[in-house]
């Protein structure tokens, strides 16, 4: 008997090995699609003479990023801003005593700054192409090791169709694909750190194990198994702190995240696996802190004065709680911790059902193709509780948990990233921002077209006579069929919707990126190297190659720093075109008094004008 099972087990073996690397190959082609795709859309909307961005954060890392990886540093000095009072210098920079400094996180400067040393500074804007296809990746890792292979295979392709990744990755300098795919690598590490069984102790101990020998395990020296107890923990911390020195406001969901892993793994965490854990996160984050000291004064301060604000005075409220904590009143003491922490944390407010409605409008009215069916898979799997695993119960509430936070948290807040305020389009802060919780919805929305195909396969279209004729592979081949169809129909209405859905979508992108291109040319034509130009929304594509002021003539104490300016530059002012009797007032009243007058020097398309300030 045993010499006829050997060939049959060998044969399964083989079979088995021959479809795991089918389905590898297929993963890695469309990683590989995915990323030749966005690379192309970004190569048809850049030259090498008009490498703009839409948006001043993008601008700013992209600045920032080309400085850092050609000479090693983070910050430009305006020598005329010691005249302008710190005004000159586009959004998303600030400006301390000449130098101009970026304002947003540091971490996708500095990374995409040293890769530029190792290749040329010229595939900056291609890197986030790369960084998706790597989160692709690993995300089919991470949702395998929840929901198995099948469940991933079809959650990889749902996710490389996302409208919001998509196009975020083309959008190839801001930070959130770059965010997730690092945070994506670091989950995986980290939940085969938490799930993996470690080495046994020599002893067994009986069960239930005394607290005493859960403490003896913790801390004793197992034997050393260099993938088990090195490179995962250090994996998850090099990733996880890389993710958090390129976005470190998701802190807010990234620790409870890394308390609850920790609460469903206690046994499986080691001394030395958090050892190495926070080494590795330290060694991550470390370039981040130097560089905050550098331009910012601390390791913690960033460019953003609100959230420095926010941390002193979390500071200050925890200091607080520790000198109440000898005394009697340290019950009120905490509680009025809690209340200053949440006011802290909720800088912008705490609006619920502001959260929810943003919900509705960028997510279940926006995405319903991937709502829905997330909704009714989840419905599903709770629909038999008794054959949910233990790790699925896990991903459940952690993931409950995280987007209750992130709907709370930016759900409060209000973007105006359009100019149409009543729009609620793609390019709104809300879809990149929730990125997370699209990824976690998405294995939920696999699940249903499983069981769908499934039911599809084997009830619908076979009588329950013929069942027993229908074999397994064909029945495998038939449901496959199914996932691929909807699969396909998902995908065609995630790249429709994303290119030309919504009114920001790629195709209208392109079409304002080659207007902007011959803006950007006829502005550079007409004003001299060394000229500055106020301007309300320019400002993100005319720097470096002009000085810049974000500004109108609305400002008094401005239009006196624009008088002083003209005594040693050329200042013009590019936007909306005046009506003659706007323009007339301007030059008869609001300029007049401080000595200045406007002319116009060139249109420019259909609706601006390039003017000329003299005194």
């Amino acid at each position: 008997m045993a010499d006829i099972r050997e060939p049959l087990n060998q044969e399964k073996e083989t079979k088995a090995g021959k479809g795991e690397l089918w389905r590898w190959a297929l993963v890695l082609a469309l990683a590989a699609v995915f990323a030749a795709s966005a690379i192309l859309y970004i190569r048809a909307t850049q030259t090498d003479d008009f490498v703009k961005w839409g948006s001043p954060d993008e601008n700013a890392n992209y600045i920032f990023a080309k400085l850092y990886g050609q000479e090693n540093r983070l910050s430009i000095f305006e020598k005329y801003n010691l005249l302008a009072a710190d005004i000159m210098r586009p959004r998303s920079m600030k400006s301390d005593q000449g130098w101009i400094k970026p304002v947003s996180f540091l971490g996708l400067p500095l990374i995409y700054g040293w890769l530029s040393r190792l290749t040329s500074y010229q595939l900056i804007p291609y890197f986030t192409a790369l960084a998706g296809a790597f989160g692709l990746i690993f995300y089919y890792l991470l949702i395998r090791l929840f929901f198995g292979r099948s469940n991933a295979f079809v959650s990889m392709f749902l996710l490389a169709a996302l409208p919001p990744y998509f196009y975020y990755t083309v959008r190839s300098l801001f930070h959130n694909v770059l965010f997730v795919s690092l945070l994506l690598a670091g989950l995986y590490f980290l939940a085969k750190c938490l799930l993996a069984s470690r080495s046994a102790p020599e002893t067994k101990p009986s069960a239930p194990w005394p607290i005493k020998n859960r403490l003896n395990i913790f801390f004793s020296r197992p034997r050393l198994n260099v993938w088990t107890d090195i490179a995962r923990p250090g994996g998850a911390g090099l990733f996880l702190g890389l993710a958090v020195s390129v976005r470190t406001s998701e802190l807010i969901w990234i620790l409870p995240l890394l308390l609850l892993s920790g609460l469903f793994a206690f046994r499986r965490a080691t001394l030395l696996k958090i050892t190495i854990f926070l080494a590795a996160v330290g060694f991550a984050v470390w370039p981040a802190c130097y560089w905050n000291t550098v331009l910012f004064g601390s390791p913690y301060f960033g460019g953003y004065p609100e959230m420095n604000q926010s941390l002193i005075a979390l500071k200050d409220a925890s200091a607080d709680l520790a000198a109440a904590a000898p005394t009697k009143d340290w019950i009120s003491a905490g509680r009025e911790y809690l209340l200053r922490t949440k006011d802290i944390i909720f800088h912008f407010g705490f609006k619920p059902r502001q959260s929810v409605q943003m919900v509705k409008y960028y997510f279940i009215a926006m995405f319903p193709w991937i709502f829905w069916p997330g909704l009714a898979g989840a419905l599903l799997l709770l629909a038999r509780p008794g054959r949910i695993k233990k790790r699925q119960w896990a991903f459940g509430l952690i993931f409950l948990v995280l987007s209750a936070i992130l709907t709370l948290y930016y759900g409060s807040w209000r973007f105006f990233d359009n100019p149409d305020q009543t729009r609620h389009t793609i390019g709104n802060s809300y879809t990149r921002y929730w990125l997370p919780v699209y990824l976690g919805w998405l294995p939920f929305a696999s699940l249903l077209i499983s069981r769908l195909s499934g039911w599809l396969a084997v009830r619908r279209f076979f009588p329950l006579g013929d069942r027993k004729f229908f074999s397994r592979p064909r029945r495998l081949f038939v449901i496959r069929a199914w996932q691929a169809i909807f699969v396909v129909v998902i995908i065609y209405l995630n790249i429709n919707f994303v290119f030309s859905g919504s009114e920001e979508g790629l195709a209208y992108a392109g079409q304002k990126q080659d207007k902007t291109r011959q803006e950007w040319q006829m502005v550079i034509a007409y004003t001299e190297n060394n000229a500055v130009v106020i301007t309300e929304y320019h400002d993100k594509i005319l720097f470096p190659e002009r000085k810049v002021i974000n500004g109108r003539f609305n400002d008094l104490a401005m239009n006196r720093i624009y008088r002083r300016l003209t005594d040693f530059l050329p200042v013009y002012y590019f936007n909306f075109t005046f009506s003659p009797s706007d323009l007339a007032y301007l030059n008869q009243r609001r300029l007049k008094e401080i000595g200045l007058f406007l002319e116009p020097v060139q249109s420019i398309g259909p609706d601006f004008t390039l003017y000329r300030l003299y005194r």
